[in-house]
């Protein structure tokens, strides 16, 4: 069954959904006088996961009042545009990623920045398979800020963090009240599945946003995928010493990534992207584990985490390849 209670509150409740075939994306319900879910995954998650866990609880599709998406990126606002055919919801996104729900085309641009116009790849497999998972915009019927309140009714009341570097609009939903943040996947640790990479846009930002998640002393983290950190346990819930472990060694992480690249640059004064994204790759090799695309031999997928470091270190040149 995808559906769980979740212990935190008997009002409360995980879906956990398979997306891109292979990986896991956690979705979550929030039963209040105004229902909410918490992410929509891809496009068919709506139909093939919340549909029926919402009939476990005697509700229906219909049930749902508001989508509260943590960021604009496919599988988190995926199934928006397909659910809201289907039911009357109000979409709630940080005003900063709005347009990546709102305009596929920009959105395919933002996240695939570095690998089209940096790298030169032809991502025509990647587009087919993103319009398949995403197949159409959506509204965003209120576009948050940092510090906000999103009031479902009773004590339910979710404070709005802003947290940018995973995309510019990341954010948490903070329930004060019970200690726990849902924060997507604005921390990523070591990456969402072995072999893989933390990603992000911003370096500066990102690393700005575990400090003040850290800061929070948020007794729960709600994540998105069940990224990797310093120990074998990989749930989804981190609490306590789990919690403040995995924003730490994601600010770690994004240290080491920052500390490569600028060692990199000075071994290869003058040198675009591509050269010194090869050397900080090799030497990050040696402290962290992760598989490399073959056609580029960076890190598989996600030259964008890199490519932020570089433009920064740069000053934000958009240097070419070689």
């Amino acid at each position: 069954m995808a559906l769980s209670p979740m212990p935190h509150d008997p009002r409360l409740y995980r879906i956990t959904a398979i997306w891109n075939w292979d990986s896991i994306v956690e979705l979550f319900f929030i039963d209040g006088p105004t229902r909410a879910l918490i992410d929509t995954g891809a496009s068919y998650t709506p139909r093939q996961y919340v549909e029926p866990a919402l009939r476990w609880l005697g509700l229906e599709l219909a049930d749902i009042d508001v989508i509260l998406n943590t960021h604009g990126h496919q599988d988190h606002m995926g199934g928006n545009h397909a659910l809201l055919n289907q039911v009357d919801a109000q979409v709630y996104m940080h005003r900063e990623d709005a347009y990546l729900v709102e305009d596929l085309e920009a959105h395919m641009d933002f996240i695939w920045h570095a690998d089209r116009h940096v790298l030169g790849q032809d991502l025509s497999a990647r587009r087919a398979q993103f319009l398949h998972t995403v197949t159409g915009p959506s509204a965003v019927h209120r576009k948050l800020d940092d510090n906000e309140i999103v009031d479902l009714g009773d004590d339910i009341q979710l404070r709005v963090v802003h947290l940018p570097g995973h995309s510019p609009g990341s954010i948490a939903y903070h329930w004060e009240d019970k200690g726990i943040a849902f924060v997507g996947d604005a921390v990523q640790g070591y990456g969402s599945k072995p072999g893989t990479f933390p990603l992000y846009y911003t370096a500066r930002g990102y690393e700005q946003s575990m400090q003040r998640l850290a800061s929070l002393q948020i007794e729960t983290l709600v994540l998105a995928h069940r990224y990797l950190w310093t120990q074998d346990a990989r749930d989804a819930l981190r609490s306590g010493k789990a919690a403040e472990q995995t924003v730490q060694d994601s600010i770690a992480v994004t240290q080491m990534i920052h500390q490569a690249v600028q060692e990199a640059l000075r071994a290869h004064a003058g040198a675009g992207f591509l050269p010194v994204a090869l050397a900080a790759t090799q030497a990050l090799a040696a402290e962290m584990p992760f598989t490399i695309e073959p056609r580029t031999g960076l890190p598989t997928g996600l030259p964008a985490t890199l490519y932020s470091h570089y433009t920064e270190l740069t000053g934000g040149s958009k240097s070419p390849v070689t």
